[in-house]
Formats: C-alpha cells, structure tokens, sequence
C-alpha cells in the first residue's frame, strides 16, 4: 500500500488558488491514463444524468489563544467538541487541544481576549478554567464562560480562527482563512458540532464551475459528515488493522437518498446493455465516501448489500455515527468515481485513495504530481479518478 512519500516544503500550498476553480486538476482512469487539467475543466469529463455529491460541513473557528492568569503564559487551543452534558452554573464545557498541555496544573484559570480594533486595548472576553484531561490523555476538559454574561459558544465563534492544519504556515491561521478554509456551499444547515477541518476537496469549487456544471446537466447533491481530529492525524496501526477509525458524525438527508437509490436502480437496469451510458455517482473528497458507503454497509440505502454486523450510531437530528476505516480490499458499493486533494502520508484519506484506485495507481498519481509541479494537501491541487 502506498502510503509514504518525502515532500520538499515549497510544495505545500500555503494560501490556495487566487480562483478556487483554477486550481490544477489531475485527471486519471483506474487504467492510467493521466491528463493535466484544472478544476474549471471538471464538467467536460462528466455527462448529463451524473450525480457529484459534495460534503457540506461548516468548519468552526475554533482556534483561540489564551493566557494564564497567574503568569499570563500564552497557550493555544483548538476547541473541538461540546460536553452539553457537564454544562453547570452558566458555564459551558468544552474539549480541547492544547499546545504544552503537561504545562497545565488542573484548576488553572486562562483568559480570552478581544479586540474591538486594531488600536484599542484588549478586553478580557473568556475565562476557561481547566478541568480535566479528556480519556484519551491528549485533550484536555475547561469550563468557559464570559465576562460579559453573553453565549460562551458564540463567543468562541467571533473570537476565534480557523484550525487550519499545522502545515500550513505552522497552523498561524488569520482572518483570510475565514473565507478560504470554507467551502463555497458550507451551511449550518444539517450540523450539530461542526467540524474541525475542512472537506478539502470541495474548496475547489466557486460558483462558476457549480453553475458550469449544472449547465452540463450533472446533478449536485449534499451530505453533511462534521470533521473531527482524526482528519489530520496519521491513521494509527490499530485502526488500519481493526478496520475502525474514531467516530465521526453524518447525515444524508432523505431526498439525497432517494436520489442515490434511483441511480443504483438505473444502474441494475443498464448493467447488461453496453450501449447505454451509465451515470456515475461522483464523491467530492474522501469524507463523502466514507458517509456514502457507510449507509451502504448499515443498509440505509435500498439496493446495497448490508454488512453482518456493521452498524452506525445515533444521534439527535438523525446523525448517525460512523467508524468505518476504509483500506485496500474494500468492496465500493455506491461511489464511482471521486474528486479528492493530495492527502498527508500515513492519513485514513490517502489509504482511501489506495483502496479506491487501487495502490499501485495510487502511486503513480503522486509520483507524476509530484514531477508536474502540483501543490499538495489542504490548500494543493486536486485530482479526479474516472
């Protein structure tokens, strides 16, 4: 499995396209043939009837810095979940990561500020006082309220910037960041939490290629799957083993469904007439896949096999939960082809990849972007596999 490979550090993009659809596009067949594009040339590869399904999410601004109140060191954190359930007194709890955490004593107070503008001093916004470490040891629990009585989430929200990834100018995200690790159709529609990355395929898209491709007659459709840490972690030896990553949310709403399990109809109907062309249903990013064949496997979808065993968790407002890890050997029972970015070594997304187009054209993907000149990871170029 390819899943390893050296990066100078000037291929990484560090700010992407100036257009989001002008970002070049690798254009590939599972029996590689290979051609360079940009993602303003996605429609001429797709046909009438296909359907492009694309991951929603809204990414939080969950990266704040604090300082101690009793030697006012700087810490910075990235909040990643709510725990309604300890909420007490006014107070919310939320989980974070914390940079220097062994520098943290429990019952440690940090404060928040904000600044109305550039030449004003700060006022004191958040007060977070340090409860816990998380189960997992790499998190750690606060309580956070404001000074000024107001919502301690909304609070966190204005303050806060987006947890671009730390390979990404060391992670130093700033107010462009807003706009540029947010994709264009990003919706708190369908969300719970948020998510803590970006579905880094879909940044690719502006207006102008989803008009383009309306116009080509391809259906667009959306899922909602909320990112979480495991997004930008190296996938663990236990989870490429055990088949199972950490938990993540997701919805596909009902008419989406219907639409999928039309196509998966048409598709049963056109299996023995070579004449007839066939729609495709396109992933854009690997998270998409990972909700699409996960209802596949728990049997949420009418014409897929369901696995023995497999089953999803549930949630309010009809999220289901969802471990699936998927690696080489994977049965794809729903997605033919996907629109995904040049992943990190050692990620869940790129032993996707190697799974979906299999390993050995997974590194010649690379290995030919990597002498064309393409930039990588969140704000790089991308790919299309046929």
């Amino acid at each position: 499995m390819f899943l390893d490979f050296e990066l100078e550090q000037n291929r990484i993009a560090e700010r992407p396209s100036r257009k989001r659809s002008a970002a070049k596009l690798l254009v590939a067949t599972k029996d590689g043939v290979f051609t360079d594009s940009s993602f303003s040339e996605l429609s001429s590869f797709l046909n009438a009837g296909d359907l492009l399904v694309f991951n929603r999410t809204k990414v939080r601004n969950c990266r704040l810095f604090s300082k101690r109140q009793s030697d006012q060191r700087e810490f910075e954190l990235l909040f990643v979940s709510e725990h309604k359930d300890r909420a007490a007194n006014g107070a919310v709890v939320y989980e974070a990561l914390v940079k220097s955490l062994k520098k943290l004593k429990v019952g440690d107070r940090l404060e928040i500020d904000s600044h109305s503008d550039s030449e004003s001093e700060p006022v004191k916004a958040l007060q977070l006082e340090y409860l816990e470490r998380s189960a997992s040891g790499d998190t750690a629990l606060f309580f956070l309220k404001t000074f000024d009585g107001s919502d301690a989430g909304e609070k966190l929200e204005e303050l806060g910037l987006p947890p671009i990834p730390p390979y990404i100018r060391d992670g130093r995200s700033d107010r462009q960041d807003c706009e540029d690790y947010q994709t264009v159709f990003a919706s708190e529609q369908d969300c719970l939490d948020g998510s803590v990355a970006a579905p880094t395929a879909g940044l690719h898209f502006d207006q102008e290629l989803l008009k383009a491709l309306e116009q080509r007659g391809v259906e667009l459709d959306f899922l909602t799957l909320e990112l979480g840490r495991n997004s930008i972690s190296p996938i663990s030896a236990e989870a490429a083993k055990g088949g199972e990553l950490p938990e993540e949310l997701f919805l596909i709403p009902e008419s989406l469904k219907l639409k999928i399990e039309k196509l998966v109809c048409k598709l049963a109907d056109t299996n023995n007439s070579d004449s007839v062309s066939k729609p495709k249903l396109v992933a854009v990013g690997t998270t998409t896949v990972r909700a699409l064949e996960s209802a596949a496997l728990a049997g949420d979808i009418e014409g897929c096999a369901s696995k023995s065993g497999f089953t999803l968790s549930s949630h309010p407002g009809g999220f289901r939960g969802t471990r699936l890890c998927i690696s080489p050997g994977f049965n794809f029972q729903l997605v033919d082809s996907l629109v995904t970015n040049f992943h990190l070594p050692n990620s869940s997304h790129l032993m996707l990849v190697n799974a979906f187009s299999g390993s050995e054209l997974t590194e010649k993907l690379y290995s030919h972007a990597l002498k064309q000149d393409y930039s990588f990871f969140s704000y790089g170029d991308g790919m299309f596999i046929e």
